[in-house]
């Protein structure tokens, strides 16, 4: 008998629980992610003048996916996967947008001062048109529905490439491709009369190189390859430094996926990356401390905020605006505890109790008959994770 063969008692099963606690904290770790890029993503429509917020929460939630993808074995996996992927994804986004555009066309017609639903779509297509294309047709509080579309066409995108090439060096030719082709798009065709591509798939092929970036960094993520601190350091100073630089008027640098503005082809890879690591270091310190905990139930439920936070926001907005003398920092608190709060207490308490309302605001798979177990996971476990 071999080694490996006889050494199956106690060390095995230690090692087995050290992977389970190493799934729980990467579990864990993945929603202190989300939760800090769906927080970032609220701030960045907040009145915050000296917010960067742009520099990298976007591209955090690809980064995230892509560490969470579990690659098919085949062909026939693949398609498996990308049914339930666009199932899980599309679900909500219809019912989120038919919901929203339904509410704004009774705001309207109750107060017609209020704009119709015109004013939420690009002016150049038809208010049909815009709902169908969505990418970046849709503004107003539907300026963030691209984002999902997106995701969706990076997802299926990597999934094909990883499938397909086999070769790492012709995959990365691939994605270092796809980074310059977008530069030249945003080069050549971005500003105001930019080309409109249906769901904003041109965008993936930006988001397509951080997406690949979360697969194929999972080792440093989960903290299991050699200096992975130092270089989170590293970041944290390097964030503190361009922040600087940028308060003090000494840079400027703007990156905006949805609006195709990246225009530096090597500040675009080096500004986001040194963010997005020294996010990934300040996850894992934040993982037993109480606000990692809070972050990861914001996290649990980014899908409901990423959809309900600018309508929320215009809400709150007009009745802060009935009330006087608010000062602008009570009104800033009070716009980002309902865009967080009220989603968050829509999955974790409302959504948890109907598997319907699971599949229909959360894209999670729809059984009729459920234990109280599965009742209890129902608003985190069994929602889509993006």
């Amino acid at each position: 008998m071999s080694s490996s063969q006889i050494a199956v008692g106690r060390p095995a099963v230690v090692a087995a629980a050290g992977s389970e606690r190493a799934a729980r904290t990467r579990d864990i770790t993945a929603d202190i992610l989300r939760g800090i890029g769906i927080t970032g993503i609220v701030a960045i429509h907040l009145p915050l003048s000296a917010y960067q917020g742009k520099w990298f929460a976007v591209l955090l939630f690809f980064v995230v996916s892509g560490y969470l993808y579990r690659p098919a074995a085949d062909w026939r996996g693949l398609g498996a996967w990308a049914l339930r992927r666009t199932r899980s994804l599309l679900v909500p986004y219809t019912v989120f947008l038919a919901v929203t555009v339904a509410g704004w066309a009774l705001v309207h017609a109750l107060r017609p001062g209020t704009g119709d639903l015109s004013s939420q779509v690009s002016p150049r297509f038809a208010t049909w048109a815009s709902l169908l294309l969505g990418g970046r047709a849709l503004t107003g509080c539907l300026a963030i529905y691209w984002f999902i579309t997106c995701l969706l066409v990076t997802q299926l995108a990597f999934a094909v490439l990883h499938l397909g090439v086999r070769n790492p060096l012709a995959r990365g030719a691939v994605l270092a491709g796809a980074y310059l082709l977008a530069h030249v798009e945003s080069w050549r065709l971005s500003g105001p009369s930019m080309m409109v591509v249906p769901w904003s798939a041109d965008s993936a092929l930006f988001t397509l190189p951080f997406y690949a970036a979360g697969f194929y960094g999972k080792a440093f993520i989960q903290r299991q390859t050699a200096g992975t601190r130092s270089v989170e350091v590293a970041a944290m100073l390097a964030c503190a430094g361009l922040l600087a630089a940028e308060s003090l008027g000494l840079m400027h640098y703007r990156l905006d996926v949805r609006g195709m503005h990246y225009h530096a082809l090597l500040l675009d890879l080096l500004i986001p990356g040194a963010f997005l690591l020294a996010v990934v270091g300040a996850s894992h310190a934040l993982v037993p401390l109480g606000v990692g905990r809070g972050l990861a139930a914001v996290g649990s439920a980014s899908l409901a905020i990423m959809y309900l936070h600018l309508p929320l926001g215009k809400i709150v907005q007009g009745a802060l605006a009935a009330l006087p003398g608010v000062p602008v920092p009570v009104s800033i608190l009070v716009l980002a505890a309902v865009e967080l709060g009220v989603p968050l207490v829509l999955v974790r308490v409302v959504c948890s109790r109907s598997a319907l309302l699971r599949f229909l605001l959360l894209g999670a798979p729809y059984r009729r008959e459920e234990g109280a177990g599965s009742r209890k996971q129902g608003g985190r476990e069994g929602a889509v994770e993006i």
